[in-house]
């Protein structure tokens, strides 16, 4: 049987309409691929600002930058990719914000003034950024948290009243004087302890001695054989089983417990704290948002802005600076989670040890971003690509 060409079978109509069909979907194509690639052909400049997780930058010698490793840079590199443009990493000599001090100009003098297009890292968000720079969406996401020394464990001698509750001690010491009673009265009817008084106390002190070697789980021998005494004394036993095991248990769990206390466990303590130091690093995000910020009095943020300002060594200009701080005792690291894991997990490389801890409480934080130039046409794309990664 002979072949038929596919498109012979059609009719002229249908063809038609398919190649119709076809050339609206190219025209479509076209024009989205045109407004995607506005950034085509054009080459930023983009400054590097280190952060953990999102940029780490490693220099040479004379400061330059050599590598580049994080969430950030591959960011960057998909976008020039997908939007066909090039890029160039901006040099710069000393560390600095976005905003900068007296001496050392800030990011956002550079993106005014056009020498740089991009600010790569993770910039926090405050009211002086919004009006200073365009920042983009938001990609990443952490709280912050605070790093507090270790805290050393205590002999804990409270180990031994807190398996039982107040009420189960009293209750316990009701009882004992009670079956102290009931032997003690058992032994009134017995006709040989009745006229023997000497014969009673001595009954009545090796009853007391079996009571006492019972509740300590030391066991003991009944001097009386009759049966109602020792329908009391198999009461007092099974009491006893019960009081000694259940104590042994939650004895073993109070002690093997650790009892060692935080330096703090919120950031009401740190603020309530006269006697605990801030610690942040100098010149970038918490110190800027504490340091400038406005806040009423009687303000956590307020107490917090005070510390900064009273105690000489709150700014660190390293970050392992502020961690020997936090291991010389009552100082406080302020800093997102991810930067305090990645200070912890860098100083337990070095030194081999665990000198270091986590509140439990975290304080909820903005999303962290870029930043452009004022008004840049780069903004929406950088924020496209952002969503799109």
């Amino acid at each position: 049987m002979q072949d038929i060409p596919f498109f012979s079978t059609l009719s002229k109509s249908k063809i038609f309409r398919t190649r119709l069909m076809l050339l609206l979907v190219f025209l479509v194509n076209s024009l989205s691929s045109s407004e995607a690639t506005s950034l085509n052909g054009k080459h930023l400049s983009v400054a590097p600002s280190s952060f953990p997780v999102a940029i780490t930058v490693e220099r040479n010698s004379s400061g330059h930058v050599i590598a580049m490793d994080g969430v950030s840079p591959r960011m960057l590199e998909w976008m020039s990719a997908r939007f066909n443009f090039s890029y160039s990493i901006f040099h710069y000599l000393n560390k600095t914000s976005i905003e900068g001090t007296k001496e050392i100009p800030g990011f956002a003098f550079y993106l005014a003034n056009g020498q740089c297009d991009l600010v790569m890292g993770a910039i926090g968000i405050t009211t002086t950024r919004i009006v200073l720079v365009d920042l983009s969406s938001g990609y990443l996401y952490s709280s912050v948290t605070f790093m507090i020394p270790m805290p050393d464990s205590m002999n804990n001698i409270a180990a031994v009243v807190k398996p039982f509750q107040l009420p189960v001690w009293i209750a316990i010491f009701c009882v004992f004087p009670c079956v102290s009673a009931a032997f003690y009265f058992s032994q009134q009817f017995y006709q040989v302890a009745i006229n023997n008084k000497r014969l009673l106390s001595s009954f009545f002190s090796s009853y007391l001695f079996y009571i006492s070697g019972v509740l300590l789980n030391q066991g003991s021998y009944c001097p009386d054989k009759r049966l109602f005494v020792r329908c009391i004394a198999s009461a007092w036993c099974l009491a006893a089983f019960v009081l000694v095991t259940s104590y042994n248990s939650l004895l073993i769990s109070y002690v093997t417990t650790p009892n060692a206390e935080p330096l703090i466990r919120s950031i009401q303590d740190l603020s309530n704290a006269s006697r605990i130091h801030v610690v942040v690093n100098g010149g970038q995000g918490f110190d800027i948002i504490l340091s400038n910020g406005i806040y009423p009095n009687g303000s956590i943020y307020k107490d917090l802005r005070d510390k900064l300002r009273n105690y000489p060594k709150s700014r660190c200009r390293t970050t392992e600076t502020c961690v020997d701080l936090v291991k010389s005792g009552n100082h406080v690291y302020i800093n997102t989670l991810l930067a305090i894991m990645d200070a912890m997990q860098k100083d337990f490389k070095t030194t081999g040890k665990c000198d270091l801890a986590l509140v439990k409480e975290t304080e909820y934080s903005l999303p962290w971003t870029w930043a452009l130039a004022k008004k840049s046409l780069y903004t929406e794309y950088i924020n496209r690509g952002l969503l799109i990664f």
